[in-house]
């Protein structure tokens, strides 16, 4: 059957409107909704991108290494990295997340240990490193000023992160005499260990409840055991030759010795220290000189002869626990400036441990 073809009159041809039927012939035209999608399309299409599409995205590649590096490999060279693996590796970042000088004093630490394992790239993370610390110690310190209590745990971290910071930035020949108060080393080790040990006193109760717990409750944990060790009998071990040989020098001149009692305390925790430091982990060490503060500073701070020379057999105990990155190199350091202050009298009295550390005295 052949099918009428439309007279293509619009909108109805005149065949179907004579039946009253519907048109099966009438051009199809688009739904309306269609139709203002296809115009809406057509705005979009030839909408002008925003000019902010064509501005730089901002991101820091420097940061995100330091903060890979961080959370990847340097996590892992802090105190107690078996015991705290968490707290180093999620607690720390998370609490930096919240404070930009915890951040700077974070990132701080991986530039340093970057500048290590680089000595191509090794002045480019030092000054990052610097940068970061020094902008990090500025805003702690106005901080520090008038400690809130919501600032306790951060501060806390600070201070520990502070002090890793003091131990790694590296020292150079002409830079940082350790026993000299106008320069950097030693002293800022002494300064880094009592601003952590005025906000621990200060904070101990609340940081107990903080995010920083795990951190205390170990070190409580490694001091008491060291606390133990050094009350134990320790006549089992071989006595150190130049620590025996010091101790009858002072034996010798106790009666013209000032501060008798405090030199032969200190000599004693050094004893000690080395009966002990086989069964020590790393930061053992910085717990130990931590505890022994009150014994240790009003030698540093007389500078002199004999003060020198404890601080240099000090050095023993510190180079058998430099296996940590941050931590090289500090024997050496100390005694490289502990022995031109000393004078002709006292310089014979620290062969034995410049000997057992490895440094060569100099005699030009």
């Amino acid at each position: 059957m052949l099918l009428h073809q439309c007279d293509e009159v619009q909108p109805q041809c005149t065949r179907c409107a004579r039946l009253q039927i519907r048109c099966q012939y009438t051009t199809h035209q688009k739904p309306a909704l269609l139709t203002e999608y296809d115009g809406l399309q057509d705005c979009v299409l030839k909408r002008e991108p925003s000019p902010r599409a064509f501005a730089p995205v901002g991101v820091d590649l420097v940061q995100l290494e330091l903060l890979h590096t961080w959370g990847a490999f340097t996590w892992a060279t802090m105190p107690w990295p078996h015991a705290l693996r968490d707290f180093w590796r999620v607690t720390v970042p998370g609490l930096a997340l919240n404070h930009a000088y915890l951040m700077q004093a974070l990132l701080a630490i991986p530039a340093f240990q970057l500048a290590n394992l680089r000595p191509d790239r090794r002045s480019f993370y030092v000054s990052i490193a610097l940068d970061y610390q020094r902008a990090a110690s500025g805003s702690a310190k106005e901080l520090l000023r008038d400690v809130p209590e919501a600032h306790d745990a951060s501060l806390s971290l600070f201070s520990t992160l502070d002090l890793i910071n003091t131990l790694a930035t590296p020292r150079r020949s002409d830079q940082g005499v350790i026993v000299d108060d106008k320069n950097g080393g030693f002293n800022d080790l002494l300064i880094a260990l009592k601003a952590m040990k005025s906000l621990l006193a200060v904070s101990w109760t609340s940081l107990l409840s903080s995010p920083l717990a795990p951190l205390l409750n170990h070190g409580s944990e490694r001091l008491l055991l060291q606390q133990s060790l050094c009350h134990s009998d320790p006549t089992w071990h071989r006595a150190n030759e130049c620590i025996e040989e010091l101790q009858c020098r002072l034996d010798t001149h106790a009666t013209s010795i000032v501060n008798f009692g405090v030199y032969t305390n200190a000599l004693q925790a050094i004893r000690d220290a080395m009966h002990w430091s086989s069964l020590w982990e790393d930061a053992d060490t910085l717990l130990w000189v931590y505890r022994s503060l009150e014994d240790f500073i009003p030698l540093f701070e007389a500078h002199d002869q004999l003060a020198l020379v404890l601080l240099g057999h000090f050095t023993i105990v510190l180079k058998s626990c430099e296996s940590q990155w941050w931590l090289h190199g500090w024997s050496i350091q100390i005694m490289s400036h502990v022995y031109p202050k000393l004078d002709e009298v006292h310089k014979p009295w620290v062969y034995g441990p410049a000997t057992e550390i490895g440094w060569i005295v100099p005699f030009l």
